[in-house]
């Protein structure tokens, strides 16, 4: 009779306990989307617009201003007691390898509780949970669903303009893999005098969680000689391989020289071993974009979604000169002489790279590493 009454009081007391807890967002079942609203409007626009606003200066400045980071996904509750909580997430319903974002409390109302969470795979559910870390009590599993709107935006600390190369849909409407390849700036500044490498712009936190989250195993390096100087590895680490390949962007890449740099790029690619990848430029707009652009496409990535990748690099990048007419309309003045208006992009992308050297085999073994199944 008292194990009963025991048993029966510790239940009554966990309830309690986890009804203390109060969520307030998000709700359970919401779609959510780490692309800010300056961001999601100009993406929204066609590509007509899209093409004449980027040649506004004042526009270039706002959506830089205001999209230059991802937004965070909240996540709010009251608790009548505890202090130290972590919001746990998982892609799975049994919490494998879950995700563990620590809260922190409300200036303004002492019983409120929030995480921001960010990196958050697109097109993807992810079942959550609020943990009390003191006593292990955790609330009921709820869902949320992350929008497939690309891109995926990653919030790294010290390093703008980085986003997942993955999410959307490609041939056979098979997804890109996410977490595979990242693109953006440089980890480092450019050598000021072509003789020292420049100071890092990533920070300890930012190289922890790409070498422990990201698990980065290549850092691909498109800048010149003179802008990596005496540069010997990544950033990232001595567990970081560093492959520094000066690249050529835009018209260049049709010439028979830049035709066998960016063989020897794509190659890299058709590597299994060399994943996951990080790959960049200084800016992570010209020569990053370019290569993205080509890689994208011959996954079979539909056109628009390949223009706005490029496109959305107008979020660092404020100069008016980053734009259609003088850089990216060249990329697609070549690809054109691989075909007929009719044929698809992908189509022709393949034949450029076969141009290049580029085999057959290879191109089926980048597909075969990066659109799921």
């Amino acid at each position: 009779m008292k194990k009963s009454i025991l048993s029966l009081a510790i239940f009554l007391a966990a309830q309690f306990a986890l009804a203390a807890i109060t969520i307030l967002t998000p709700r359970d079942g919401a779609v959510v989307s780490a692309i800010p609203e300056s961001l999601r409007e100009y993406l929204a626009f066609d590509a007509q617009k899209r093409a004449s606003i980027m040649l506004d200066a004042e526009y270039r400045k706002g959506i830089a201003k205001t999209a230059r980071h991802p937004a965070a996904i909240y996540f709010r509750w009251n608790a009548d007691s505890g202090e130290n909580f972590v919001v746990e997430l998982s892609e799975t319903k049994n919490f494998d390898a879950p995700i563990a974002v620590p809260a922190g409390k409300s200036s303004r109302t002492p019983k409120q509780f929030r995480s921001r969470v960010y990196n958050l795979k697109i097109a993807q559910n992810y079942f959550w949970r609020i943990k009390n870390t003191d006593t292990g009590e955790v609330t009921k599993t709820r869902m949320i669903t992350v929008s497939d709107a690309s891109p995926r935006i990653m919030n790294i600390s010290g390093v703008l303009n980085v986003r997942d190369l993955g999410g959307r849909l490609g041939l056979d409407n098979c997804r890109v893999k996410q977490n595979l390849i990242f693109r953006g700036r440089g980890l480092n500044n450019n050598s000021k005098d072509g003789k020292t490498a420049g100071k890092n712009m990533i920070t300890a936190d930012g190289i922890k969680y790409m070498t422990d989250v990201l698990k980065i195993k290549t850092d691909i390096d498109l800048r010149s000689p003179r802008e990596v100087a005496d540069m010997a590895g990544s950033p990232l680490g001595g567990g970081v391989k560093w492959i520094n390949i000066s690249s050529t962007a835009y018209g260049g890449i049709y010439t028979e020289k830049g035709k066998a740099n960016y063989a020897k790029l794509f190659r890299l690619f058709c590597d299994e071993k060399n994943y996951p990848i990080y790959v960049h430029c200084i800016a992570g707009a010209d020569r990053t974009g370019t290569i993205c652009y080509l890689l994208n496409a011959v996954l079979g990535v539909q056109d628009d979604l390949l223009e706005k990748d490029w496109e959305i690099t107008i979020c660092a990048n404020t100069s008016v000169g980053f734009s259609w007419d003088k850089r990216f309309s060249k990329i697609l003045a070549g690809i054109e002489k691989f075909g007929t208006k009719e044929e698809p992009t992908v189509v022709k992308v393949e034949r450029y790279l076969k141009s290049a050297g580029i085999t057959d085999e290879e191109i089926a073994k980048f597909r075969g590493i990066m659109l799921q199944n």
